[in-house]
């Protein structure tokens, strides 16, 4: 459970070893001056996808927790209104340390940004 991510209207819909899907539906507290998806949900979803998807925990296991050292993010396009979904996939790492990458997509599956974290 996370407070933000519920406060945002974030849900996790995909949650397995390596990945993660978060979903959101848009509404206007969620968009800057001028109507689009604010950048800092969009880095908020590839943050959060990128880190679940490396810290996945069975049913009826511990959770599992990490911060975040490192989150680069490329916006591409923007959304104004729908569902957006974000990826995050893990594709590395060691003990201490795991890398992923993440994307942002909105309803039609149109880009909306990708990103790399890396988690500690």
């Amino acid at each position: 459970d996370n407070p933000f991510l519920r406060l945002l209207g974030v849900e996790l819909a995909d949650w397995q070893p390596g990945l993660a899907e978060l979903q959101c539906e848009l509404r206007p507290e969620l968009l800057n001056r001028s109507g689009a998806l604010q950048g800092g949900v969009v880095a908020t979803l590839i943050d959060a996808a990128c880190g679940y998807a490396g810290l996945h925990a069975a049913p009826g296991a511990p959770p599992r927790h990490a911060v975040t050292i490192s989150l680069a993010v490329n916006y591409v396009s923007r959304v104004s209104a729908g569902r957006v979904r974000a990826v995050g996939r893990r594709y590395g790492g060691g003990r201490k340390v795991f890398f992923a990458r993440g994307e942002v997509f909105d309803a039609e599956g149109g880009l909306i940004a990708s990103g790399q974290t890396a988690h500690r």
